[in-house]
């Protein structure tokens, strides 16, 4: 991905995670991608998404499938790389 990164891009580092934020990447992580595949598909399929569709789907992925939740996990390692 190299030549493809503006100058001046850090990339994201590997981050480390807890066992119990991997438990919840894992729990989390599959409804996210089971959520946005069967959308993605549907919308492909029917020629698109309409802009109601695109704000019901950005409703679920905050009360539905809890991206937050996914979220915190991730700014948590993410704060703890930084703090070292």
């Amino acid at each position: 991905a190299k030549p493809f990164v503006p100058e001046g891009v850090k990339p994201c580092p590997n981050l480390q995670f807890t066992l119990d934020e991997l438990n919840t990447i894992s729990n989390y992580e599959t409804n996210l991608n089971d959520y946005i595949r069967t959308n993605l598909i549907s919308w492909l399929m029917k020629g698109g998404v309409s802009d109601a569709q695109w704000e019901t789907f950005q409703k679920d992925l905050t009360e539905k499938v809890q991206i937050g939740q996914l979220q915190a996990v991730y700014q948590a390692a993410y704060d703890r790389y930084i703090g070292q």
